[in-house]
């Protein structure tokens, strides 16, 4: 979609195809931005599209050439219900994907980026949501635009929450602290200050247990690990203000 800073796509024919990468503003360029959201949202779709082929056994041309026999995938799949996360841009791919897609049956937004998205989104919207925020990535227009779908009448007995992970910052919550040393990150990019297992461990807890719950039909006690307790490091709701008048700040 002209957002990342180098990709490819494998033509039909086999042949690679470059993507250029198209400058847009963080907050800016909205046609664009949604026009972003909306393909990715496609995406997620066709992955779905591609896993219902692969339980009926129908042919998938496999452009990567490989020997990989797909057909053991036929009548090995449980795709009766789907959940879908995604983290920043793909936060709002989730909720997205969720309008858009009835397959997708509940979906987890991790700090999500909220500009992108459908201004009437939310009104379409009816099933179960968390959104699991960093402490240091929120402002009142983000906070106004997930609380659209957080508090959305709830006549569907949707399970829809909001919860801030403390000491946290955007890319506490995706694998980056994951892949470097703290000392690395903190210099390419802010980091909290809560340790990179536990950080993982709370989002880890919180998703698994709601997908259990949504996907699998498991009841979980969603907040208690092994040795943790979730919320000792996060709670529900935001400590971002949201002024009445200055919602879009």
């Amino acid at each position: 979609d002209g957002s990342a800073s180098y990709t490819y796509y494998i033509s039909e024919d086999g042949k690679m195809i470059d993507v250029p990468y198209k400058f847009l503003k963080t907050n800016g360029d909205y046609e664009d931005r949604n026009r972003q959201v909306n393909q990715r949202a496609d995406e997620c779709s066709k992955v779905v599209d591609f896993f219902e082929k692969l339980q009926k056994g129908e042919h998938v041309n496999n452009l990567l050439k490989t020997s990989f026999d797909l057909n053991q995938f036929k009548n090995r799949l449980n795709i009766s219900s789907v959940g879908v996360f995604g983290h920043s841009f793909g936060g709002a791919t989730t909720a997205t994907a969720l309008v858009k897609d009835s397959r997708f049956t509940c979906g987890v937004a991790i700090d999500p980026w909220m500009f992108p998205i459908d201004n009437d989104l939310h009104h379409k919207f009816n099933k179960p949501f968390y959104v699991l925020n960093a402490y240091d990535f929120s402002w009142p227009y983000n906070i106004t635009q997930i609380r659209n779908f957080i508090d959305k009448d709830n006549s569907e007995n949707a399970d829809r929450k909001l919860f801030t992970i403390r000491d946290t910052c955007h890319v506490d919550l995706c694998d980056y602290p994951l892949l470097l040393p703290h000392f690395l990150a903190n210099q390419t990019a802010k980091v909290g200050t809560l340790s990179v297992p536990l950080k993982a461990n709370v989002m880890n807890k919180m998703c698994f247990d709601f997908f259990e719950k949504y996907l699998s039909g498991s009841e979980c006690n969603r907040y208690k690990g092994d040795d943790f307790n979730v919320l000792d490091y996060a709670f529900e709701g935001t400590n971002v203000e949201v002024i009445p008048g200055h919602e879009e700040d």
